[in-house]
């Protein structure tokens, strides 16, 4: 609906490439013509409110309805609603108030205000579909993350019922070997449309190549297929060892796709949340000290540390890119799982011993996300931008020489395939030397690192003198 909408506005705005009006043309076909812009001016902005209220409003109550308020889609949506409420108020009015005065206007003047008024129709337009392509690519975002996120979801689900596994239980056994199966399923989806959005121009579209290096030097899909062979070998522990091997790949995919969002948020939320969780921690601890673990309290006190248990596990994919933090987040975990336990058995000693655990671990996980933020603060000094520019510059020479090249292999491969091999092979080096440049953004690495791989690919067809080696140099050309 959205597609059809925004297409009948561009009919409306733009399709009459009407007919130019000279001062000595006659009054009434001038009328018409001015006549035949007010109509379609007001279908225009009769079709944005239409557009307003059909698709972004919708979103936006779907999004309340589900307590998705916190989103950046919300927020995204909230500001497109906004600049296409300002269009509908303002600038199409504009349009119209231009088109009244043509009737008033002397002969000699209605052209100017009629070029006045396609221009500023051109405007809203380009302000529509500037909108449109940001929700579609926000939204895209958001479909990402929803089914990488339910693909984690489901893999811990696994990989709990598979630590409570034993050989002689047939149906739990048959129960696991299918969920992984779910698990893989839902896994090769996600990565099919990675692989549709990698090829996007962009940040998303570099965020999604980098993603898919990741899973590959992760080596999810192998960690994804030892489990499932491993279950139906009944090797239980090795089935739960390489799904956590893939539960961490995937999750450091997703910290990267919701970076996007914002380069601070995996840091300043997280670190929000850690500081709220140490509090948390601290407040229980002296409440158990204090009252102890009898009866009703000690219930009370092992709801309070369950909770803090499953607020650590949640953040645990907001520091996949994060060694050190997901370490001390780890420890931090362990010792609240033990203390849980020794609530259990009532040992108020040992209880608040390891919640002190807990907190030191937070403690320490908070001071590493302070400094790690504040590493991403500020904007660049104009020393560090003619840096920045000086780098880009000596980067765009090097891929000029890379694609040069890539010529060259280009016109030897029906003569000398071995020889274009080589050539190509050369390309691939020169690219990952050049990705690994210093302060070079992400984003740009990204592209480079994605050059090199379509490279790679094109030498190993050559070498091989594969059938598909023409598209892989095509391939390698587009990318580079």
């Amino acid at each position: 609906m959205k597609r059809c909408l925004i297409a009948c506005l561009a009919l409306a705005l733009l399709a009459s490439s009407t007919p130019t009006l000279h001062a000595e043309a006659n009054a009434a076909a001038a009328d018409e013509v001015v006549s035949r812009y007010k109509i379609n001016q007001q279908r225009a902005r009769e079709l944005t409110r239409e557009l307003l209220n059909a698709l972004v409003n919708a979103h936006i109550q779907q999004l309340k309805d589900n307590g998705l308020t916190d989103l950046p889609l919300y927020t995204d949506l909230i500001a497109m609603q906004a600049n296409m409420d300002e269009l509908v108020r303002e600038m199409m009015p504009q349009v119209i108030d231009i088109l009244n005065a043509v009737d008033t206007a002397a002969p000699a003047e209605r052209q100017g205000k009629v070029k006045e008024a396609q221009g500023l129709m051109r405007k809203i337009l380009l302000r529509l579909l500037a909108e449109r392509e940001r929700l579609r690519l926000r939204r895209q975002q958001a479909e990402l993350i929803e089914r990488l996120s339910e693909v984690i979801t489901k893999q811990k689900e696994t990989r709990a019922s598979t630590l409570d596994l034993g050989a002689g239980d047939e149906q739990a056994v048959l129960g696991a070997i299918g969920a992984q199966q779910g698990v893989s399923t839902l896994y090769a989806d996600f990565t099919k449309m990675l692989a549709q959005v990698s090829t996007w121009p962009g940040d998303l579209g570099a965020v999604a190549g980098e993603s898919a290096r990741v899973l590959k030097e992760a080596k999810v899909t192998e960690a994804l297929d030892g489990a499932y062979n491993n279950l139906m070998q009944t090797k239980f522990m090795r089935a739960a060892d390489d799904q956590k091997t893939a539960i961490e790949g995937l999750e450091r995919v997703l910290v990267e796709i919701r970076k996007l969002e914002d380069p601070s948020w995996v840091d300043s939320d997280a670190a929000k949340a850690v500081r709220e969780l140490l509090k948390e921690q601290e407040a229980l601890r002296d409440k158990v000290k204090e009252a102890g673990l009898d009866d009703a309290k000690g219930d009370d006190a092992l709801d309070a540390q369950s909770n803090i248990q499953q607020k650590l596990e949640r953040l645990e994919s907001a520091l996949g890119s994060n060694p050190q933090a997901s370490d001390l987040l780890r420890r931090a975990v362990s010792e609240s799982s033990e203390a849980r336990e020794s609530i259990f058995n009532e040992d108020v000693a040992k209880t608040t011993d390891q919640q002190g655990k807990v907190i030191g671990a937070l403690a320490q996980l908070s001071n590493v996300l302070d400094e790690q933020a504040a590493g991403l603060d500020g904007a660049l000094s104009a020393e560090e931008y003619n840096k920045l520019a000086d780098t880009l510059g000596a980067t765009k020479a090097e891929l000029q020489k890379a694609q040069a090249e890539h010529k060259k292999a280009e016109a030897q491969a029906d003569a000398n395939a071995s020889q274009a091999a080589k050539t190509e092979q050369g390309v691939s080096e020169q690219l990952g030397d050049t990705a690994e440049t210093d302060d070079l953004p992400s984003t740009v690495a990204s592209r480079i690192k994605n050059a090199e791989d379509a490279a790679a690919v094109a030498a190993d067809a050559l070498k091989d003198d594969a059938a598909d080696s023409d598209a892989a140099l095509d391939d390698a050309d587009r990318a580079i």
